[in-house]
């Protein structure tokens, strides 16, 4: 029963977060909406912050699942929640919590990332110290392309990021394996 009050009340958190900002959320707003009282709210979460870090837990739960063999599919998977909930996004975005958006988005970017340079690096004498190098290259690439998207408003792009970031990392990936062996 408790996981499921739980999840109730990040769900219901999320729901608040899609009309209105981060600051603006109070715990009488989310006791209203799951129809709990503060007791109740208080007994799973210390405050609203807790929330938010646990909707991010479980975020990061659901992403360190996914798996697929092809990088695009995985990528539009592992940010599904972050398109999905984009208001949610651009609320925590421009509020004090933003932090919380960076860390989730280079979570699940060095995770992903790296198991793909390694993929690719299969066969090849690269030191530890190169593979970092690699993996750090292409994490700030896809991190810092969802960044700049969040910051600019998530605009709609007439080629998808998945797609661009895929054929960027496929067209060069060979050649940053290669010139760490010269």
């Amino acid at each position: 029963m408790t996981k499921l009050t739980e999840n109730a009340i990040i769900d219901c958190f999320l729901l608040l977060l899609e009309e209105k900002s981060f600051d603006k959320i109070t715990v009488r707003d989310i006791c209203d909406r799951c129809e709990i009282n503060r007791n109740t709210f208080y007994y799973h979460f210390e405050d609203i912050y807790a929330v938010l870090d646990a909707l991010f837990e479980r975020e990061y739960d659901r992403v360190s699942k996914i798996t697929d063999d092809n990088l695009q599919a995985e990528y539009v998977s592992r940010a599904s929640f972050i398109v999905e909930h984009t208001k949610v996004i651009k609320h925590i975005y421009e509020s004090k919590q933003s932090d919380i958006i960076n860390k989730y988005i280079n979570t699940i970017s060095r995770n992903f990332v790296g198991k793909y340079v390694r993929k690719e690096a299969e066969g090849y004498a690269l030191s530890d110290e190169d593979m970092r190098y690699i993996c750090a290259f292409y994490d700030c690439a896809l991190s810092g392309l969802m960044h700049k998207w969040i910051e600019l408003g998530m605009p709609q792009y007439e080629k998808d990021i998945s797609k661009r970031f895929n054929d960027a990392f496929y067209t060069t990936i060979q050649d940053m394996i290669k010139s760490c062996l010269n």
